[in-house]
């Protein structure tokens, strides 16, 4: 309960992260890691392996993994808001600047 505790995550969320049935935020690596002492891209090391890919290639992985993370996310978030307002085509947004009017 501690290491929840101290990344600020419930001890049921923690379990989850573990057995790999949720993905944390990048905040939450962060508070992770920092709890551990350690630096995030170590949480994706494994635990000893003389033919462990370098720091680098960890950082590319992770940074990779992190790009796919938001690109989903803005995809859902655009399905969300065409959804919500329509069709990209409906001429009440058509060729306007910026978010739909509240």
């Amino acid at each position: 309960m501690e290491l929840a505790e101290k990344a600020n995550i419930s001890m049921n969320f923690l379990s989850e992260i573990e057995r790999g049935l949720k993905w944390p935020y990048p905040e939450t690596l962060q508070n992770l890691a920092g709890a551990l002492g350690v630096e995030v891209f170590e949480l994706f090391k494994p635990k000893s392996d003389e033919n462990a890919p370098g720091t680098e290639e960890y950082m590319n992985r992770f940074s990779n993994d992190v790009l796919i993370a938001v690109q989903e996310s803005v995809k859902k978030s655009l399905a969300n808001v065409k959804r919500q307002y329509g069709a990209a085509g409906n001429s009440k947004f058509k060729n306007r600047q910026g978010p739909p009017p509240q």
